[in-house]
């Protein structure tokens, strides 16, 4: 049992990675000094620290150093994005739980009610947060209801 040859001419995809290699494979020639016709030097490029691998600049870094680019991913913000919020704030801290899948279902409707009533989003850890700092301030609230009656 061999394996059948794919044939190149009735498969466009295939022809075409092949297009695309040879014309890798004589960028590289060219640019290693290969003696090609062509003549990159009349073109002027960036230097590669000074642009981000997509063609547009880097931001310059504290200092006036600047990020080298390349075509890496790069972990943290996306240019332009502004800093702030509650994952940049370092008073804030995650918490995890666990709650039954009806409560959370509930929850979500609320807050979507409270989100059209409001105006604007009104997220869960801010509902969390309020909940968890009465219970600091002023205890457990059913028996404050209790208290009450």
């Amino acid at each position: 049992m061999g394996r059948d040859r794919i044939d190149r001419a009735s498969n466009p995809l295939a022809a075409m990675m092949d297009e695309e290699l040879e014309g890798l494979e004589a960028e590289d020639a060219g640019e290693t000094g290969g003696g090609g016709t062509t003549s990159t030097a009349a073109i002027p490029e960036a230097p590669p620290e000074a642009t981000d691998g997509l063609g547009r600049r880097a931001p310059s870094g504290p200092g006036g150093a600047t990020r080298t680019g390349g075509l890496a991913r790069r972990s943290g913000r996306r240019p332009g994005r502004p800093k702030g919020g509650r994952n940049s704030d370092p008073n804030m801290v995650p918490i995890s739980a666990k709650i039954h899948r009806d409560v959370r279902f509930a929850v979500d409707r609320v807050l979507a009610e409270q989100s059209a009533l409001a105006g604007r989003p009104v997220y869960m850890a801010e509902v969390i947060e309020r909940l968890l700092r009465f219970y600091v301030e002023r205890g457990d609230p059913y028996e404050v209801l209790d208290d009450a009656r």
